[in-house]
């Protein structure tokens, strides 16, 4: 026995553990589906199908399978992505929640049918699984991705809202078509059944083709689905939606339909929104046929049984009286007193004929409606009249109460009333069953207040509405009370400005026998003016006259905003709300368009405010936006009707004037500065700002090309713009020949430095850094060269500015840096005595502060083999001056890789304890302009000793530049300085002329070479 149960146990083990494996293959399989149709770089699934397999597993299977989900879900999240594995496991804690969140309200709180056969079933599906279990995969994936890193703060509401759609979208849509396949028997249908299925599929897949890979609208496959839904019941429905979800996403992925051409962003909300739609339209009219179905097979049973039982009894009286055991038929005499009783009679009420033979009929009504008068009145109108049909309780003989429709009939013998035939029948069941189906309809106006999609019916042929649904009176702001509807009526609330094209299409679909789709206005009773997307379909008749039209219609009022907005932001600054520099080059190009060849000038000033990043750290960033705000409205006001006031980017605003004479212009100039001057209140503090203002005028004379670009006039003004800085700040400068020759060299300068780069013209140059201890070389600074092919070699001064002005010093940077490693990496490798040689390379600000610069450190030191610790990186004081925040960020990261930071040229600029005391220095470089002189001028040598010492109190060490004499050298040895470097060793060398010198540096202490 205790083997058999063994035996019986492993098997039980080794079923689990295989249907374990199926859900992990299937949770898989259906997550790497769901990647493949990704948006947002194929990050982003409208629906994420694996959510809808958990829940069906689970409530199918039972919650002992959730091993299988986690292990899935991991797999998903921590393979073939650079999502941290803690993360990973958080996602999928969340995507296990989920499924076992959902499983439980469905089955505890819901009584949920996987049949899906009634509204609540569907209604539990769309809220407590869609819509609440949901929320615990979005809450925790979201939270765990933000924890490591993955997405920023901002980003957690908008990437849980896309989370929760797509899994919403998968219990909705994945979930259905499992639970009908695997929890409900095979639907039978027969031949012609399965035909009309198929051909149902049919339009369906047509329909949808030709709105995602055509150009028919999206919601015209919606009458069609709901043609499968009420025709074939939940399981064509689930199917149907299925395969138009996936079609859609298949082609919005692809860039096919509609919602794809507003972007990714727009088209998965849009495509979110219309599956939406689909599935719960689908579901909810499948499950109403499917309680209609019930209510009418249970009643046509109910009558084919009482049928055959009448066709099966003796007599048609007999039959009529006893043989149907629902209907109580009985007689009464002119006073309502009951002469005879059949079988139903007792069976419906439970009196036997003896107890209520010869008893007053009111017997059989509540005390209320006898004291009321009802049964008398019923006898009254049915004598009057002829006949009397009433609905209302009845008692029986336990006293309890059913809802009964009664028939009375009066019996007349030569024109004289000799009683009444009394037929009652317990129609309550229909009367739940009415009730029920007032309440689905109550349910399928709210989904569709829920989706802002009203829907209508109109028979052409009659002129009457079929149908008209309680939310497109709500949409058309109408009172079905007082309106009657119509699509006339429907046609007059169009927009005046868009009737003509509705019209168009209207008048196209009935001439042409096609659907029509339009997005229009209209105005609703109240003078609001909504934005409505209509799809409809005519139906024809045998000779092909227009029968009925079939439509819906959806307010996308929030959706054209929302784009509207969108459009605006994309042309306009966020912070002042005036045109961006996107928008300021279109005008402008449009203003030089226009211009051709009239004598009429384009003017572009360019401003820029003077000092802004002082008054930025002064005041703070807020107040820095509200100067910014402030400054844009008083130029927007300075300017003339139709001229261009727009912002660049950080203080940098733009002007465009047209038809403005010399005169003008400076007067335009002057207006500016002045209304900028004017102080503005921050916190209650008047602070004032100056600008600096750049002109440039375009017109078509002598001295000016008549098609010069917008891009080179804005080019003008800003060299403009820095002439006036240069000059002094709060002034206007005019573009004349002089700026526009300096312009062209500089531009003609900047070609040749880019071909240097091209040719690999520029090459490191190496000085030696020596020891003062030993006067030994332990180190090189590596200066960039110009190697010109016919003006020989260029210093640096001459193209490292132009250089920094053009952005090519991050490329040029990155190729010195790459180089030297290399040429370094080599000396240590190939000479002993240089096996620990040191590199120096500097950094400027732009290459400090380009994002790429971490990368580039990296690459050069794993392609040369260079060890971090032998790369010194030097700055300047100057590069904190831009961004000390970001500069100190990124040189912490730089010094995670191991290199050393060296701070260059200390004391000359703008040097701050705070400074040193935040930024990761290593070495202070004391500048040449402080070594010369050393032992003759008294300042220096303070200076000198200020910074060693300064250098000593940070742990710091010291390199002093510029070091020319022996007299020098021993004068910043005896400051406490460690390493020097000059021209008393040896000016900046080429690789095998530095290697040379190197090796043949002495190796002696400074002081040992002194004269006595």
């Amino acid at each position: 026995m205790e083997r058999t149960g063994t035996v019986v146990r492993l098997r039980v083990a080794v079923h689990h553990l295989g249907r374990l494996g199926l859900v992990v293959a299937t949770y898989y399989a259906s997550a790497r589906l769901g990647l493949a149709t990704g948006f947002l770089k194929g990050n982003v699934a409208a629906v994420w199908p694996p959510t809808g397999v958990a829940l069906a597993v689970l409530f199918l299977y039972g919650t002992r399978l959730w091993p299988g989900i986690a292990i899935g879900a991991l797999l998903v999240n921590g393979t073939g992505s650079a999502v941290p594995f803690l993360a990973a496991c958080g996602m999928a804690a969340g995507n296990t929640l989920e499924a076992l969140l959902g499983a439980y309200l469905l089955r505890r709180v819901a009584d949920f049918r996987p049949s899906l056969s009634r509204v609540r079933d569907v209604l539990a599906l769309g809220g407590l699984a869609a819509g609440i279990s949901t929320l615990a995969s979005a809450a925790v994936g979201v939270t765990s991705l933000w924890a490591a890193g993955v997405i920023p703060g901002h980003a957690v509401l908008s990437t849980g809202r896309v989370w929760w759609t797509g899994d919403g979208l998968s219990d909705l849509i994945v979930a259905p078509v499992i639970l009908l396949a695997l929890g409900t028997e095979r639907v039978r249908r027969g031949v012609i059944g399965n035909l009309e299925a198929l051909l149902m599929f049919v339009a369906v897949g047509a329909l949808t083709a030709a709105a995602f890979f055509g150009s028919a609208y999206p919601y015209m496959i919606i009458p069609a689905l709901a043609w499968g839904a009420i025709r074939f019941g939940p399981k064509v429905a689930a199917t149907s939606v299925l395969a138009v979800s996936a079609l859609a996403v298949v082609a919005t992925t692809g860039g096919h339909g509609l919602f794809a051409t507003a972007g990714d962003t727009h088209a998965l909300a849009s495509l979110d929104a219309f599956l939406a739609v689909a599935a719960l339209m689908g579901l909810v009219l499948a499950a109403i046929a499917a309680e209609r179905d019930a209510v009418r097979n249970a009643l046509e049973a109910k009558v084919a049984a009482r049928t055959a039982e009448l066709d099966a009894t003796e007599g048609r009286f007999q039959a009529l009286v006893e043989g149907i055991p629902d209907f109580a038929i009985y007689m009464l005499d002119p006073d309502g007193l009951v002469l005879s009783w059949n079988a139903g009679a007792q069976r419906l009420m439970g009196y036997t004929a003896s107890q209520i033979v010869g008893d007053s009929v009111a017997r059989l009504h509540r005390p209320e409606d006898v004291a009321a008068g009802k049964p008398a009145e019923a006898l009254r109108v049915a004598r009057e009249v002829g006949r009397s049909e009433e609905e209302g309780w009845r008692v029986r003989v336990d006293g309890s109460s059913f809802w009964a429709r009664v028939v009375v009939t009066p019996l007349l013998k030569d024109g004289e009333l000799t009683g009444f035939a009394k037929v009652t029948q317990d129609v309550t069941a229909a009367r739940d069953a009415e009730a029920a189906l007032r309440q689905v309809v109550v349910e399928l106006d709210a989904a569709q207040r829920l989706a802002h999609v009203g829907s209508f019916r109109v028979d052409l042929a009659h002129g009457e509405v079929a149908y008209w649904s309680d939310e497109l009176f709500r949409i058309l702001g109408l009172d079905p009370s007082s309106f009657h509807p119509s699509f006339g009526a429907l046609l007059e609330r169009v927009h005046p400005a868009d009737r003509v094209r509705v019209d168009a299409a209207v008048g196209a679909a009935f001439h042409d026998a096609v659907d029509f789709e339009v997005e229009a206005r209209i105005v609703r009773e109240d003078g609001e003016v909504r934005v409505l997307a209509t799809s409809a379909q005519i139906m024809r008749d045998g000779d092909g006259q227009p029968r009925s039209i079939t439509g819906v219609c959806q307010d996308v009022t929030t959706r054209k905003e929302a784009e509207d907005a969108l459009v605006h932001l994309a042309g306009h600054d966020g912070l002042t709300g005036l045109p961006n520099r996107t928008l300021v080059l279109d005008r402008l190009r449009v203003a030089l368009a226009r211009r051709g060849g009239a004598p009429c000038r384009t003017v572009v000033f360019f401003a820029d405010i003077d000092r802004f990043k002082r008054l930025n750290d002064q005041f703070g960033h807020a107040a820095g936006d509200l100067i910014l705000l402030e400054i844009g409205r008083r130029l927007a006001t300075a300017v003339r009707p139709g001229d261009t006031v727009g912002r660049f980017g950080g203080d940098e605003f733009v002007i465009v004037c047209e038809n403005l004479d010399e005169a003008a212009i400076a007067a335009m100039a002057s207006r500016l500065m002045i209304m900028v001057a004017n102080p503005i209140s921050v916190d209650g503090e008047d602070v004032s700002a100056t600008v600096s203002i750049g002109v440039a005028v375009s017109e078509p004379d002598a001295n000016r090309p008549a098609n010069e670009t917008a891009t080179a006039l804005l080019e003008h003004a800003d060299a403009a713009m820095y002439q006036a800085k240069e000059r002094g700040r709060s002034r206007f400068e005019i573009f004349d020949a002089r700026m526009r020759a300096a312009v062209e060299t500089r531009v003609q300068n900047e070609g040749a430095l880019r071909r240097a780069l091209d040719r690999d013209e520029i090459v490191p140059y190496f000085q030696p850094v020596v020891d003062l201890a030993s006067g030994r070389a332990v180190g090189v600074e590596a200066l960039a060269r110009w190697l010109h092919p016919t003006r020989g070699l260029i210093l640096p001064d001459e193209f490292i500015p132009l250089a920094e002005e053009s952005g090519l010093i991050v490329r040029l940077g990155a190729l010195v840096l790459e180089r030297a490693c290399d040429v370094v990496a080599g000396w240590r490798h190939a000479s002993p005595e240089l096996s620990t040689l040191e590199l120096a390379v500097n950094l400027s600000t732009r290459q400090l502060l380009h994002r790429g610069v971490v990368d580039t450190v990296r690459q050069a030191l794993d392609r040369s083999g260079l060890p971090a610790a032998a790369l010194c990186l030097e700055i300047t004081e100057s590069v904190l001056l831009d961004d000390t925040d970001l500069a100190a960020s990124v040189l912490g990261t730089l010094k995670a890789l191991g290199v050393r930071i060296a701070l260059d040229d200390f004391g000359t600029g703008f040097s701050s304890l705070a400074y040193l005391k935040r930024l990761p220095v290593d070495v202070l470089k004391i500048d040449r302009s402080f070594v010369e002189g050393l032992g003759t001028t008294r300042d220096d040598g303070a200076i000198a000793s200020g910074v060693v010492d300064l250098a000593n109190a940070f742990a710091m060490s010291t390199v002093a530049e510029g070091v020319e004499t022996i007299a020098q050298a021993h004068v910043v040895r005896a400051l406490g300085c460690e390493r020097a470097q000059g021209y008393l060793w040896s000016r900046p060398l080429a690789g095998d002329d530095a290697l040379r010198c190197l090796r043949s540096l002495p190796g002696h202490p400074v002081a040992e070479r002194m004269p006595a």
